[in-house]
């Protein structure tokens, strides 16, 4: 009698674990957990690691003209932060800044601001080249949630904070904190014959609709900066 009441106790114990397992570790079908979703999204080719300010460089660069623009096409925001950004970036010796005649400059990146930034041979506001320069690093700190679409595919949201603030980002934002930037991301997962893999990924952007990202250099990124670094 006492055996068959025990058996039960344990049979009702047995069930009731297995209901709340998934809700105690988050975790969905064929063993993604949170915690191994956050260490595939912070390790996939297409999470923007960085934080970056887009600086046009090269000969024949307009400060006064660029600046102006960014602020009437991009925003105010954005047209202080290139100001910023090259004040910053040649009071840090990471840009050289040699004044040309009407009102042209030189940009060029100094052998100490390469370790602080990427040359990137993109088109950037009518210049064929930019610095893509570090403000900071980020990562994926917490998963909120894992949506189980088919037995092979998921999609995760997922929160991002800094993790590192460069000498440059104290520059440009004085302010800034490691819990000052927040940013909320869904990535969409498949699942292979070796594991789970970031197929897409996509952010809230400044007007909170989605945007999606391609793969991309955790160098630097297309993702637009005034959106990544609040004010």
């Amino acid at each position: 009698m006492k055996k068959n009441y025990f058996l039960r106790i344990i049979s009702v114990l047995s069930i009731t674990l297995l209901l709340f397992l998934p809700d105690l570790y988050g975790s969905t079908g064929n063993s993604l957990t949170r915690q191994k979703a956050l260490n595939i999204i912070n390790n996939s080719v297409f999470f923007p690691r960085y934080s970056i300010i887009r600086l046009p460089i090269g000969s024949g660069v307009n400060l006064r003209v660029l600046i102006t623009t960014a602020m009437d096409i991009v925003g105010e925001g954005y047209g202080k932060d290139l100001n910023t950004g090259y004040k910053c970036a040649s009071d840090l010796g990471h840009l050289s800044l040699s004044r040309q005649r009407y009102g042209m400059f030189n940009v060029s990146v100094t052998n100490e601001g390469k370790k602080y930034g990427s040359i990137i041979n993109k088109t950037c506001y009518g210049y064929s080249q930019y610095y893509a320069y570090r403000v900071a690093r980020k990562s994926v700190y917490r998963v909120t949630g894992i949506r189980t679409i088919s037995n092979s595919e998921v999609e995760v949201e997922f929160v991002t904070r800094l993790d590192h603030i460069t000498k440059a980002g104290y520059c440009i934002y004085p302010n800034i904190t490691y819990d000052h930037i927040q940013n909320i991301g869904r990535a969409s997962l498949v699942l292979f014959d070796d594991g789970w893999r970031v197929e897409k990924m996509k952010f809230k952007g400044a007007y909170k609709e989605w945007v999606d990202l391609p793969k991309h250099s955790n160098q630097a990124h297309p993702y637009p900066n005034h959106d990544e670094v609040s004010h």
